[in-house]
């Protein structure tokens, strides 16, 4: 009995190891295959859009993310035409690979959009706006840290 009771908990053991491997795998995955035009944080960049909230990861299936992976998006199946490249096609991922990706990129739509720079809410603090010149309203700027003073301001002659 206790022979039993002690496999099934080995079994127990390393299930879940495996279950956080394959958690792990993901992140790297996803750093190997995607960061490079999605950002390594998944907000974005000038060659890709964000994936952090991203309503077609949000809304669609498994099975429509999963077909976006393999077959890329080009030309008329391109979903974002603000950007000049299309998503390539990841035909020699295994399976297990876009499955674990394809999680990873589900939970990444369900977590909050970034704050634009200088916005702040609970929980969720934004980057600081500090003034530039005493008096200027909030743009960012290093004038207001103490011991760095703003560039001088001479009147226009």
């Amino acid at each position: 009995m206790k022979r039993i009771v002690y496999t099934g908990g080995v079994a127990l053991i390393l299930a879940f190891l495996s279950g956080q491997a394959l958690a792990t795998d993901a992140a790297a995955l996803y750093q190997a295959k995607c960061a490079s035009c999605h950002g390594s944080a998944g907000i974005g960049t000038a060659m890709a859009p964000a994936l952090v909230a991203n309503k077609f990861d949000m809304n669609s299936t498994s099975d429509q993310i999963v077909a976006v992976i393999k077959n890329g998006r080009e030309g008329d199946t391109k979903h974002y035409s603000q950007y000049a490249m299309g998503m390539p096609a990841q035909k020699t991922m295994s399976d297990m690979d876009v499955d674990a990706l394809t999680a990873y990129l589900k939970m990444l739509a369900a977590q909050p959009a970034p704050l634009p720079f200088g916005v702040s809410a609970p929980g969720r603090p934004g980057m600081p706006v500090q003034p530039m010149m005493p008096g200027m309203p909030g743009m960012p700027g290093i004038s207001g840290i103490p011991g760095m003073p703003g560039m001088p301001v001479s009147p226009r002659r």
